[in-house]
């Protein structure tokens, strides 16, 4: 299995480990204390049904990546043992995840993308077809304390 990241217009890169770990985010400004609330991911992947990409996050790089809870009635986004993006039938399509109430504070935050089949018995295909990231886009409101 390999994800495959679209580098530039012209070249793809093979990511073999399996998962994709973003930049920071830090919003314009690493000063600021941010409240996140959700972040919505535009993407595409070929076939139907929940895929074995897990998306998590980290803020602050403290500890480690924490899973997103799906929101609800938006069918590209699950949460079965960890926030996972589903397939689109190879249409662009967004994927909308809630932070989790105990760690949404932070100054940056980053995502990651993971290959993980653990836990996914009903899923007899671990196979990810035509998979491309568009966009990743945080809802969020800076915290001003003194």
């Amino acid at each position: 299995m390999a994800i495959l990241l679209k580098a530039t217009t012209s070249d793809r890169k093979n990511i073999t480990s399996g998962r994709i770990i973003t930049k920071h985010y830090d919003m314009g400004d690493i000063s600021i204390n941010k409240k996140f609330n959700r972040c919505s991911v535009a993407y595409k992947m070929d076939n139907t049904g929940i895929s074995p990409l897990k998306i998590s996050y980290k803020l602050d790089e403290r500890g480690s990546f924490k899973n997103f809870t799906a929101t609800e009635n938006n069918p590209y986004s699950a949460d079965d043992n960890g926030a996972r993006l589903c397939r689109t039938n190879g249409k662009i399509k967004t994927a909308e995840f809630d932070f989790i109430t105990k760690s949404k504070f932070g100054k940056v935050v980053q995502i990651q993308i993971q290959y993980d089949t653990s836990g996914l018995s009903y899923n007899t295909s671990s196979a990810i077809d035509g998979f491309e990231l568009s966009d990743i886009t945080f809802t969020y409101r800076p915290i001003n304390r003194n």
